[in-house]
């Protein structure tokens, strides 16, 4: 759990902040006007309007869920690379 955890604050809140802003004023605002998503509640843009409710609930759900499925998915890679490798008894080789 620690590790979803983990994903979801180190690399899915940097990028609802990053879709907030795409949604709500565009990629022009984002890349040239240089507007950002301040952390904190209620969220505000940097200059200074502040986030409707649906943008920041749309955007917080798709990080969610897609933190959920990347981060159970390399969980099951590694714990099958970990059983296949440690636990997992072969059966010696025949020559």
């Amino acid at each position: 759990m620690l590790w979803l955890g983990l994903i979801i604050t180190y690399v899915g809140v940097p990028i609802q902040r990053f879709l907030i802003v795409l949604w709500v004023r565009g990629s022009d605002a984002y890349y040239q006007q240089g507007i950002r998503a301040l952390p904190g509640k209620p969220v505000k843009f940097s200059d200074g309007g502040l986030v409707t409710d649906l943008p920041g609930f749309m955007s917080g759900m798709i990080v969610f869920v897609f933190g959920i499925m990347i981060g159970l998915s390399l969980l099951l890679v590694f714990t099958l690379r970990f059983y296949d490798k440690h636990i997992q008894q072969r059966p010696p080789d025949v020559t």
